[in-house]
């Protein structure tokens, strides 16, 4: 199926990445009400950690979850990377006013 395609091209795209933990989620990214994953992952994220999406728009639909979920991650000392989006799409301290 489409679905079982696009987390399996995601899960590749996520480990050539470097990353070691990935998560799966197939609830809809227009609201973070019901995500358990997504919350599950910024109760655990770190000072120090790399939240890696492939895209943003596989986080959140919305710029006010996007603004929402960048803050917490700086709160914590966190970052955020897309991998299919221009390798300057870091959220970092320079960044952060963007959104």
């Amino acid at each position: 199926s489409l679905h079982s395609r696009n987390f399996k091209q995601g899960r590749e795209a996520l480990s050539r990445a470097g990353c070691t933990v990935i998560r799966e989620e197939k609830a809809s990214g227009t609201s973070r009400q019901d995500r358990s994953e997504l919350a599950t992952v910024l109760e655990v994220i770190r000072e120090g950690d790399t939240l890696v999406v492939t895209r943003i728009d596989r986080l959140a639909r919305s710029l006010g979850d996007l603004q929402d979920i960048v803050r917490m991650l700086r709160d914590k000392g966190a970052d955020l990377r897309a991998t299919e989006q221009p390798p300057t799409f870091r959220i970092g301290q320079r960044t952060i006013g963007l959104l």
